[in-house]
């Protein structure tokens, strides 16, 4: 008998423990349900357990403090509504915020990634008050940003620059390069910082008073080594710029290319302009000058003046590049220069060499001393800025 009774007890308990299992597990399949219901979540990672309960384990007395907020909520459909501006587990973010990203409301590790609406800060922008170049120091540029900053960038503008715009640079840097013609006189800068969710800073300003000297070419500033010689060349008229040199370079009249070889078709407009020559309509002179040539006419003219007869009896070679030799020839015929025997001046420039009396010639008049302290260097190339420097130098000058 009393095996009997102590088997329908433990029968009675396994029964009650079980129908406990069974209404937890309908409890929670029906909260789910709810929820998923009413917040859209049922294909999300919220559809979990781990929703109210703390993990590992989904003991009904193991819940997380959201769960516990619905629960003392009347843990019902109206106690969802009740405690979604309710910030259940302390993060700073609302129930519904939380829920509405997807995070877990009951969990503080689990929250809505904030977007970055903070701009950065630029700190210091410091440049030289005075600068004699269009090219200015930037002495120091710093920024910060609660992330950290992506791009800084200096303008003239004050409006600042989108966050696509090309030109910001991930370090500072350290020049500015103001346009070819600005005026000279006090300059604003404005410098800027972003930040990698696009927020740009307001500027910090710095102002310049450029001291500089107006240029005719962009490739020729003031500190140019020839850049006298070459703006008398413009000065005078003998040159325009590259593009009037050469129709066909890609170059256009802003530049003078002074580092580019000259070719004895711009030879002859150099010389014959430096002389006033005024060229007469061509007659096709040499076989590889015709007469649409944009230099048929000075080049006709200089054989004419008998400073050069081409570069053999039919041919002028318009385009080839002149020489320190063949410049010496053109100079001192163009000046009228008679040259006397050859003593050997340059090292390089043998007796027997077929210019050596017009190199010497141009040396003793100043205009060049060779290319070094020994050599004249006959068969390099002139370039267009050192011919510049030779008209400039002619004793008889041959700028107006």
């Amino acid at each position: 008998m009393r095996k009997i009774g102590y088997f329908f007890i433990i029968l009675s308990v396994t029964a009650s423990v079980i129908a406990g299992f069974t209404n937890v597990s309908f409890a929670l399949s029906s909260f789910l349900n709810t929820f998923n219901t009413r917040y859209g979540t049922a294909a999300t990672a919220l559809n979990t357990c781990a929703l109210c309960h703390i993990p590992p384990g989904q003991n009904v007395n193991n819940l997380n403090p959201y769960a516990n907020a619905f629960l003392a909520a009347g843990a019902n459909a109206g106690a969802l509504s009740a405690i979604e501006g309710s910030d259940s587990d302390g993060d700073t973010f609302t129930n519904i915020t939380e829920i509405t990203a997807r995070t877990f409301p009951g969990d503080p590790n689990s929250r809505p990634v904030v977007a970055d609406a903070t701009p950065p800060t630029v700190q210091a922008f410091v440049t030289p008050a005075t600068s004699n170049s269009l090219t200015v120091p930037i002495t120091t540029l710093t920024a910060t940003d609660d992330n950290a900053v992506t791009g800084l960038m200096v303008t003239q503008s004050p409006t600042a620059p989108a966050a696509s715009a090309p030109n910001w640079s991930a370090t500072p840097p350290t020049t500015f390069t103001f346009p070819q013609g600005t005026a000279p006189g006090l300059k604003d800068l404005f410098a800027w910082a972003k930040d990698a969710a696009g927020n740009v800073s307001t500027s910090r300003q710095a102002t310049v008073d450029l001291i500089i000297t107006l240029t005719t070419f962009a490739d020729v500033p003031a500190d140019f080594s020839f850049f006298n010689q070459i703006e008398a060349v413009a000065a005078a008229g003998i040159t325009g710029g590259c593009q009037a040199d050469n129709p066909q370079t890609a170059d256009n009249e802003a530049n003078f290319c002074p580092d580019n070889p000259i070719t004895r078709g711009q030879m002859a407009v150099f010389l014959e302009t430096s002389l006033g020559g005024v060229p007469a309509p061509c007659v096709g002179m040499f076989a590889d000058v015709p007469t649409t040539d944009p230099f048929c006419g000075f080049i006709e003219l200089l054989a004419n003046d008998g400073i050069t007869g081409g570069c053999s009896a039919q041919n002028f070679c318009p385009d080839a590049p002149v020489t320190r030799g063949q410049m010496a020839v053109f100079i001192e015929a163009a000046l009228g220069g008679v040259p006397a025997p050859c003593v050997g001046t340059f090292a390089d420039v043998p007796l027997t060499h077929p210019f050596c009396g017009f190199i010497e010639l141009l040396a003793n008049d100043g205009i060049t001393g060779g290319c070094n302290a020994q050599n004249f260097c006959p068969n390099n190339p002139v370039t267009r800025g050192q011919m510049a420097v030779f008209l400039a130098a002619a004793p008889n000058p041959l700028l107006p």
